[in-house]
């Protein structure tokens, strides 16, 4: 696995739910830190935006 820490957490995460459910029902998406309509929400750059999505295909490369 060449996921960093947080893609190591998020691998962790996933399968300790796979034990509760079947890996084909789970999956895993950015969530948040890409927009909002909230007034002085903390806006991401587009280098963190990126290495978020980098770090939701690494992971699901590594599950799925």
């Amino acid at each position: 696995m060449t996921v960093g820490r947080k893609g190591l957490d998020i691998f962790n995460s996933v399968h300790e739910a796979a034990r509760y459910t079947g890996l084909e029902r789970l999956g895993i998406s950015t969530q948040c830190g890409f927009s909002s309509t909230l007034p002085g929400a903390n806006l991401t750059t587009e280098d963190v935006q990126e290495q978020k999505l980098e770090l939701v295909a690494e992971v699901a490369n590594t599950v799925w």
